[in-house]
C-alpha cells in the first residue's frame, strides 16, 4: 500500500531527478565523478527494484516526519547512504526526527508520539498504546528515550525489512552514527562468512557487545566463523582459506597466498591459528577502522590439539576449560593445580566450544557450563557419564535433587554437577517492613510473602500506606523466576512454543501489579533497579545469595521464602568425551562436590554448598550468621527451598521461547497487546518465526 499510495510522488521525483541529470550532462566535472544510471539517477548500483524500494523509504519519512516531500539534494543523499551500505535504517529515522526542520514544528507530545506510530510503525497509535507512552512521559521519559523504544521495535524491523533496509540499533546516548557504523559491520559478517541476512537478536547481541567495547571486531569475527552455523558448512581447507580471504582482506584470493594458508591447513596447523593470521592482517585493521572499531589481538587459546574420543580410563595429560578464575581458584584450593588451564571469554565461549567438540582441537577433558546453556551439553553426544569416570551414585546422596536433574540429559543418565545451590529466596528491607508491616523478623514477616494472594494484599496494602512512595517490588520481573519454577511443562514442547498453565497466573498477577500502579514497572539491571534497595522504596527483592550481596549491595535486610521454590543460575562441571585423563576428572569432580572436609570449608568461606548434610551443620551454628542480613542465619532457609525446588528439564531453544513470552507479557501489562490471548498469539507467532 505505500509503494501505490506515493506513486504520484516517486513519478514526480523522477521528473526532478531526470531533469537535473540532463542539467549534469554538460558539466564534464560531474559526468567524470559519477555514474549516470538510465533512469538518470546516480546510485552506485542499476538494481532500478532497490533503488525505488530505498528511495520509497525515504520518501516516506519525508512525508510522515516533515509533512513535504522531498527535495532532490535530500532524498540522493540519504538514499544514497542507505543504497552504498553507510547508513541504517534507525540512522536516517534519526535524521528525520532530530532534524531542525521537525524539531521547530513544536509537536506537543502527543503528536510526536502519534507520528512515532506514523514514522515507525507504519499505523495510526492504538489508546492503549498511546496512554502507556504518554504516561511514560509524563513520568519523565525524554524524546531520545521514547525513540529508542520505536527505533529498536519489532515493528520497525519488520518495516525495514519490506524496503530491503537494515534496521539497526539505536542506544540512549550513543552516537548514532557510528552506532549504524557497527551495525553494517555486523551486518557485513552476516553477509560474507554465513552468507545470509542477520537475525534482529544477533544483530543487537553482537552490536551491542562491540559499541561497549567488551568485543574486539578479531573477537565477534571468531563467533561468526567459528559458529555452528558456519561449522556446519563443512568447507574443505581450500574454500575455508578463500571465506577468510573475503571476509578479513574484502577481496578473492591471490593463488599464492591461498596456496600458503591451505598448505598449512594441510599440515595440521589448526583453523584458529590461520583465522588469527588472517585477523592480524593490514587488510582487517583497515576494514575495522573504516566502521569505527577496536580490531582487537589475536584470540590466545592454548590446548592439547587435535584428539579423538577416548574408550579408556587411562590417565593422560589433564585440560580443563572455564570463562574466568573462580573454577580454577576452587581446584586449586582443593585439589592442586597439576593440570593445564584453559580459559576463554564468556562472550566467545560456547563458539569455541562447540568448535572445539565438534573437532576435536583443543577439545578439553572436563569443562564447565552455565546453567544457561547447561542442558545443550548435557543431552549432546559430547559428554560421558558420571558414572563412566568411577563415581557412584551412592557417592551423590547428600546431593540436593533439584541440581541431579540438572545435571541428567533427558534419559535420565547423570552427565553433570556442581558445588552449590543458587535457591531464590524473598530478600525483604527490614526497616520498610517494620514500618509498613509492623513486623521485621524474618519469622514474622514470611506470612506477608506466603502465597501469591498474601503477596498482593501485602502489596496493595504497602502502596496505599506509603502514599505510593514504597512499592513491594521494583518491577514484574522480579517474581518471573517463582512462577518458571513451579512450572511442569518446558517452554517448547515438540518444537512448537508452549506455555505453562503457570505463567498464566503470572501474566494476570502482572497486569494487576501494572494496572493498580503497585510497582515502579523498572526492569531488571537497570539503573533505576539497581539503585532500588539504597533508596528505601523497595520493600523486597527476590533471587539467590549472590544477587544481595554482589548485584545489590544489600545492608540491613532479611530473608523469606517466596509462594514458590526456584532457583536462578548455578554452574555445572562435565567431563568430555576426549577425556583421556578420567581418573583426575573424578578426583576433582569429589574434590569439589563430595568430600565433606572441603565442603564444610567452602561453606565456612562463603559458599551455599551443595550438600544436605553440611547446610543442615551450618543452619544449626550459632555462630554463623550473615551481616549483610541483619545477622540472620540463611542456611536453613536454602536448604529448605533447594529441597522444595522441582526442576524439569529444559528442550532446545527453551531460553529463546522465554525471551519471547517475556516481550509479549511486558506489551500486554501496558497495553500494547490488548488481550492475554493475543499476547500468546504473539508469542507463538514471534517464536514461530524464529524458528521456521
Amino acid at each position: 500500500m505505500i509503494l501505490k499510495k506515493r506513486s504520484f510522488r516517486r513519478w514526480m521525483t523522477r521528473v526532478i531527478v531526470m531533469a537535473v541529470a540532463i542539467c549534469m550532462i554538460a558539466s564534464p566535472l560531474s559526468m567524470s565523478q559519477k555514474t549516470v544510471q538510465a533512469d538518470g539517477s546516480d546510485y552506485n548500483t542499476d538494481d532500478e527494484e532497490q533503488i525505488q524500494a530505498i528511495e520509497s523509504f525515504v520518501t516516506r519519512l519525508y512525508d510522515v516526519c516533515l509533512d513535504r516531500q522531498p527535495d532532490y539534494a535530500g532524498l540522493h543523499d540519504w538514499s544514497s547512504k542507505l543504497i552504498d551500505k553507510q547508513a541504517t535504517g534507525v540512522s536516517v529515522a534519526y535524521g528525520f526526527v532530530f532534524s531542525n526542520e521537525f524539531q521547530s514544528k513544536g509537536y506537543s507530545n502527543e503528536e510526536y508520539i502519534k507520528l512515532m506510530y506514523s514514522a515507525f510503525f507504519g499505523r495510526p497509535a492504538d489508546q492503549g498504546g498511546l496512554d502507556y507512552w504518554l504516561a511514560k512521559m509524563n513520568s519523565g521519559m525524554n524524546r531520545e528515550e521514547l525513540f529508542a523504544g520505536f527505533a529498536n521495535s519489532d515493528e520497525f524491523y519488520a518495516l525495514c525489512s519490506q524496503y530491503g533496509i537494515v534496521r539497526g540499533d539505536y542506544f540512549v546516548g550513543k552516537d548514532v552514527n557510528q552506532t549504524a557504523q557497527v551495525n553494517l559491520f555486523v551486518e557485513r559478517l552476516y553477509n560474507v562468512i554465513l552468507g545470509r541476512s542477520c537475525d534482529k537478536a544477533g544483530m543487537t547481541d553482537w552490536t551491542t557487545k562491540l559499541v561497549n567495547k567488551t568485543l574486539s571486531g578479531t573477537e565477534v569475527a571468531y563467533g561468526f566463523v567459528f559458529s555452528p552455523e558456519f561449522i556446519g558448512k563443512n568447507l574443505s581447507n581450500d574454500l575455508f582459506v578463500e571465506q577468510l580471504y573475503r571476509a578479513f582482506m574484502g577481496r578473492a584470493s591471490d593463488p599464492s597466498g591461498k596456496a600458503d594458508w591451505v598448505g598449512q591447513l594441510d599440515s595440521n596447523c589448526s583453523r584458529e591459528s590461520v583465522f588469527n593470521g588472517f585477523a592480524l592482517s593490514q587488510e582487517f585493521e583497515v576494514i575495522c577502522r573504516n566502521y569505527g572499531i577496536n580490531r582487537g589481538e589475536a584470540i590466545a587459546v592454548t590446548g592439547p590439539g587435535t584428539r579423538g574420543p577416548s574408550s579408556t580410563g587411562g590417565d593422560g595429560k589433564l585440560t580443563v576449560l572455564s570463562w574466568n578464575e573462580e573454577f580454577s581458584t576452587l581446584i586449586d584450593l582443593y585439589y592442586g593445580n597439576n593440570y593445564e588451564k584453559m580459559q576463554v571469554p564468556s562472550d566467545v565461549y560456547q563458539i569455541y566450544l562447540d568448535a572445539a567438540l565438534a573437532s576435536g582441537e583443543n577439545a578439553p577433558d572436563l569443562f564447565l557450563c552455565d546453567i544457561d546453556y547447561a542442558s545443550k551439553y548435557i543431552n549432546s553426544d559430547y559428554t560421558i557419564a558420571v558414572n563412566d569416570l568411577g563415581i557412584s551414585d551412592s557417592e551423590l546422596s547428600q546431593m540436593f535433587n533439584y541440581t541431579l536433574q540438572c545435571g541428567r540429559d533427558n534419559s535420565g543418565v547423570l552427565k553433570g554437577l556442581t558445588w552449590n545451590i543458587n535457591v531464590s529466596g524473598v530478600f525483604y528491607n527490614r526497616s520498610l517492613a517494620s514500618q509498613y508491616l509492623g513486623v521485621s523478623k524474618p519469622e514474622d514477616v514470611q506470612k506477608y510473602f506466603a502465597t501469591w494472594d498474601s503477596f498482593l494484599s501485602t502489596a496493595r496494602n504497602v502502596n496505599s500506606a506509603s502514599g505510593g512512595k514504597v512499592k513491594v517490588i521494583s518491577g514484574t520481573d522480579d517474581i518471573f523466576r517463582a512462577f518458571e519454577g513451579s512450572c511442569t511443562t518446558n517452554w517448547t514442547v515438540n518444537g512448537e512454543a508452549n506455555v505453562d498453565p503457570v505463567m498464566l497466573d503470572y501474566m494476570d498477577l502482572a497486569k494487576t501489579l501494572y494496572d493498580e500502579d503497585l510497582t515502579f514497572d523498572t526492569a531488571q539491571w537497570t539503573n533505576e533497579w539497581l539503585d532500588g534497595g539504597k533508596s528505601n522504596t523497595i520493600l523486597s527483592y527476590w533471587g539467590p545469595m549472590w544477587l544481595g550481596k554482589y548485584s545489590l549491595e544489600l545492608s540491613n535486610w532479611g530473608l523469606v521464602k517466596a509462594p514458590t521454590a526456584s532457583f536462578w543460575g548455578g554452574s555445572w562441571m562435565m567431563a568430555s568425551i576426549y577425556c583421556d585423563a578420567k581418573t583426575s576428572v573424578a578426583d576433582i569432580m569429589r574434590a569439589l562436590t563430595i568430600n565433606e572436609t572441603n565442603l564444610r570449608a567452602m561453606a565456612r568461606n562463603g559458599e551455599y554448598v551443595n550438600s544436605a548434610a553440611i547446610m543442615s551443620e551450618m543452619a544449626n551454628d550459632s555462630n554463623y550468621s550473615v551481616s549483610w542480613l541483619g545477622g540472620q542465619n540463611p542456611c536453613g532457609i536454602l536448604a529448605s527451598i533447594a529441597e522444595d525446588i522441582n526442576y524439569r528439564s529444559s528442550s532446545e531453544n527453551d531460553g529463546i521461547a522465554r525471551m519471547f513470552f517475556v516481550d509479549a507479557v511486558s506489551s500486554y501489562i501496558h497495553g500494547e497487546i490488548n488481550s492475554r490471548s493475543n499476547a500468546i498469539n504473539y508469542y507463538n507467532s514471534h517464536y514461530d518465526s524464529f524458528t521456521n
